[in-house]
């Protein structure tokens, strides 16, 4: 399955590549935003840290 998906089979172009890693790094930004935007929602109770004893 790894050979037929063709990581190794060559490199890609450079403005592929940085689209690539465009998309990537924007996809993590969106993710982290739409992970604390749960949070917030109404009846989502916030999480709770370790409480000192």
């Amino acid at each position: 399955m790894i050979t037929a998906a063709g990581p190794g089979v060559g490199v890609l172009p450079a403005g592929h590549r940085q689209s690539l890693s465009d998309a990537v790094a924007l996809a993590d930004t969106e993710l982290g935003q739409l992970l604390q935007d749960d949070k917030a929602v109404p009846g989502n109770p916030p999480e709770e840290g370790p409480q000192p004893t």
